[in-house]
């Protein structure tokens, strides 16, 4: 895991803790409610508020504008262009990382990055193809793309020399196989609620048999920003796989 400052401006803080207070009076709200029992309202409400918080680690314009302003065919493309050109701690960030994976000793030539959300990824493919040439072709695969599409973005990934691949976690998690080719794979962005779904995604480079030859090795790394809402997400991800250990492997050590 790499961690990394959110470090945003002090107009967005100010935007982002307005939020987290409402957040946290939500969830009290919920916590008081009779019997333990939330309603649907109001835990589709905390959801929504969790996830603007991980839009705005992201690019504040896109918490401002919400992810359907940024797929609508006329402003769509606008707004997608402001919010690259925009660029967060998160952008910086995965920069660097990137650049060791791929230019430094490692020499990942193909590498994956995850993420729960696909408008960030798209705002960050933007960026990328725009600032930085060296790490390659870019290629996305996401819920919205047709079956011929995702099977020309595997192969287009696949069969460059320098590549990145920006996965859907839930169109992504099964029915893809990148092994061999690809032996590195970053989670960015929005990590997802339950661990399963990240294993499950990690598994499209990690296979059984599997030899590694192109650096000896599958690498993942998960990127979690200081006092993030995925670094709550990453705390819930223990517990659970404690649960998961019990319940599949009878482990009570968690």
């Amino acid at each position: 895991a790499a961690n990394y400052e959110v470090a945003l401006s002090p107009e967005a803080a100010a935007q982002y803790n307005e939020v987290l207070q409402e957040a946290r009076t939500l969830k009290a709200r919920i916590e008081r409610a009779q019997g333990g029992r939330a309603t649907a309202k109001d835990l589709t409400q905390l959801m929504a508020l969790l996830q603007l918080l991980q839009q705005f680690v992201i690019s504040p314009l896109l918490a401002e504008h919400g992810a359907a302003a940024f797929k609508e065919k006329v402003t769509g493309p606008l707004l997608l262009e402001r919010a690259s050109r925009q660029p967060t701690a998160s952008f910086h960030a995965l920069r660097d990382e990137l650049g060791t994976l791929m230019l430094g000793p490692a020499k990942h030539k193909r590498v994956v990055i995850a993420a729960n959300h696909t408008t960030i990824m798209d705002v960050l493919r933007t960026w990328l193809e725009r600032t930085h040439p060296e790490f390659g072709a870019c290629f996305s695969y996401k819920g919205d793309m047709t079956q011929p599409k995702r099977l020309a973005a595997k192969k287009g990934f696949l069969r460059s020399q320098r590549s990145i691949l920006f996965l859907s976690i839930g169109a992504g998690g099964v029915g893809l196989h990148l092994v061999p080719g690809c032996e590195a794979m970053v989670f960015w962005g929005s990590m997802p609620f339950s661990p399963a779904h990240t294993r499950q995604c990690l598994k499209r480079i990690h296979r059984i048999g599997q030899h590694s030859p192109l650096t000896g090795k599958v690498t993942i790394l998960h990127m979690v920003p200081y006092g993030s809402v995925d670094a709550a997400i990453g705390t819930v991800h223990g517990d659970k796989n404690a649960l998961i250990n019990l319940v599949q492997e009878g482990d009570d050590s968690g």
